[in-house]
């Protein structure tokens, strides 16, 4: 099973690729902004490598409470 993992940022988010389930390469890094063609590269990616699974990072605050890029991140996942 091909694993896709997203760590977003406001400007850039990179993206690491997993076909064994045992180890994780950097596949890419890649413009946040705009948005759009943000989702256009990772949807292109995503059926490049086949991926059935994706894992995106999560930041959250100490106590577990979001912060403004955590519900930036919810918008976009």
């Amino acid at each position: 099973m091909s694993v896709i993992a997203i760590d977003i940022g406001q400007r850039q988010s990179g993206v690491a690729i997993s076909h064994s389930g045992l180890f994780v390469e950097m596949h890419s890094t890649i413009n946040t902004v705009p948005r759009d063609q943000f989702l256009i590269t990772l949807g292109k990616i995503i059926q490049q490598e086949g991926v059935e699974q994706i894992v995106v990072g999560f930041p959250l605050r100490p106590g577990r409470s979001e912060n403004k890029v955590a519900r930036e991140i919810r918008q976009i996942a």
